[in-house]
């Protein structure tokens, strides 16, 4: 079967914090220089969200701070990944692949913003360019780990690998909107991921849990750790007052990554857990669209969440540090349902 790997599970931890270590190196070195060619070519955030003139005037000081900061992580997660697996497999490569294919999406919306003063993509354009590469990625990773159950899953399963990429891509970049929340966020949902991807990628451990044994899950514990050392290190730069934001570019790219690390092990489903945060301020969107369409009336003073809570009078920072916290105990929650849930 290609993509195979079941290192021992010692072995994978070695490997993962080696891939955190240098994915949180490589972004520590590149930030600084990647934050002097952002600001030399003036790709900075213009300030204006069109949602609401008092959530601009909140983030007035946010104006002309370097937004494309996601290059240097995503080039951190790769570097980590690579050096730190054993071998290069289709489900590392698809994975890479795939990221970069959501940050080119990504620096698209980007640039469109800068051009358009603050408008990027139209939402359906981005999702369906999500979509189609979720898809792609999808029918790939019918040949990664445990093969599909008969030939109707073939067909459906890359269409719903498209709904998880573009679903979680999304999601983290609506959560993107405060100093260092999706940044945060997405370095506890990698490392949550990372424990549960080698407890099902050692054949002795998972056995012992009681798990079924998906083939990729050391490679994928390593990638998870490399995002989520890759994160760490951006967040160095991006938490209040953020010097950088990540941008579409790095929002799309690394919020993918986790979807399809999560598809690799087979537990997109348990994603809506340790990516908890992310779900609920997608929700607080869908919510708030449906609300006014619906009935004319808001659910939330704004959405997504974050910003409610802002309007409500929190703290940036405040707001901030809750919502890392719920994402610290999803991830344990997490952690706690694969490896004593399973166990009992």
């Amino acid at each position: 079967m290609t993509g195979m790997s079941a290192a021992p599970l010692p072995e994978v931890a070695i490997r993962a914090f080696l891939g955190g270590g240098i994915a949180l190196a490589v972004t520590l070195v590149l930030m600084p220089l990647h934050l002097r060619i952002l600001r030399a070519l003036r790709v900075v955030d213009c300030g204006h969200k069109g949602d609401s003139k008092k959530l601009d005037a909140l983030h007035a000081r946010k104006r002309n701070t370097p937004t494309m900061g996601g290059v240097a992580p995503l080039l951190g997660a790769a570097a980590g990944t690579l050096a730190a697996v054993d071998a290069i497999r289709p489900g590392v490569c698809m994975v890479l692949g795939t990221a970069l294919a959501l940050a080119a999406v990504g620096a698209w919306d980007d640039v469109a913003k800068l051009r358009r003063s603050g408008h990027g993509l139209w939402p359906r354009e981005k999702m369906a360019f999500l979509l189609g590469i979720g898809i792609v990625a999808g029918a790939l990773a019918l040949h990664v780990g445990t093969p599909p159950a008969s030939m109707a899953v073939c067909v459906i399963f890359p269409l719903w690998v498209g709904i998880v990429v573009a679903g979680t891509a999304n999601a983290v970049n609506l959560t993107d909107g405060l100093d260092g929340l999706a940044s945060g966020c997405l370095a506890l949902a990698a490392a949550g991921l990372s424990i549960g991807a080698a407890a099902f990628g050692q054949t002795g451990f998972s056995e012992y849990l009681g798990l079924a044994h998906i083939a990729p899950g050391s490679d994928v514990s390593i990638l998870c750790a490399s995002l989520a050392g890759a994160a760490t290190g951006f967040l160095f730069f991006n938490a209040h007052p953020a010097q950088v934001f990540m941008g579409d570019t790095g929002s799309l790219s690394l919020g993918g990554a986790l979807a399809l690390s999560a598809v690799l092990i087979r537990q997109e489903l348990l994603l809506l857990i340790v990516g908890g945060v992310f779900v609920v301020e997608a929700l607080s969107v869908i919510l708030q669209v449906l609300s006014c369409k619906t009935r004319g009336k808001r659910v939330f003073l704004i959405a997504p969440l974050h910003h409610h809570f802002e309007f409500k009078g929190w703290s940036e920072m405040t707001v901030t540090t809750r919502f890392w916290l719920c994402g610290a105990v999803l991830s344990f929650v997490f952690v706690a349902f694969l490896l004593w849930g399973s166990a009992s």
